[in-house]
Parts: structure tokens; sequence; C-alpha cells
């Protein structure tokens, strides 16, 4: 997981329970998928335990999760 020192306070940053809340599931299921390195998230420097999403990660881990495979 990256460490970031400027805030991430903007459009471009999600918060875990909202990223949850888009797909239905508890906070702490994006937090393992992060954690498991699915989901690229960012620490918050001086609040250890804040981790944000980038919207574009985010938007590529939606995609790649939710739209089926084509059969080859």
């Amino acid at each position: 997981m990256a460490v970031r020192t400027t805030p991430l306070i903007s459009a471009d940053w999600i918060k875990l329970r909202d990223a949850a809340a888009q797909l239905g599931c508890d906070r702490k299921t994006i937090s393992n998928r992060i954690a498991a390195g699915k989901i690229p998230g960012v620490r918050v420097v001086k609040m250890e335990r804040v981790v944000r999403l980038h919207r574009e990660d985010w938007e590529a881990y939606l995609q790649r999760s939710l739209v089926p495979e084509k059969a080859v």
C-alpha cells in the first residue's frame, strides 16, 4: 500500500465506505482486497488508519471485477 503526504480531499479520492456501498459489501471487504493487492489503496499519513482509493483505480477495479471475461 502506498503512503502519501498530500491531502486526499478531492473528488479524485474515495473513502472505503463509499466503495463498499457501491459494491454492496462491508468496508472490511474492500480493506481485505487492498491488503491482498487486488485494489490499490493509499494510507493517509498522520491518520494511520485512514485509507483512500483513487477514483481511476477504483473504476478500473470495478471494470475488471464486474465485467465477465469473454470466452475464447
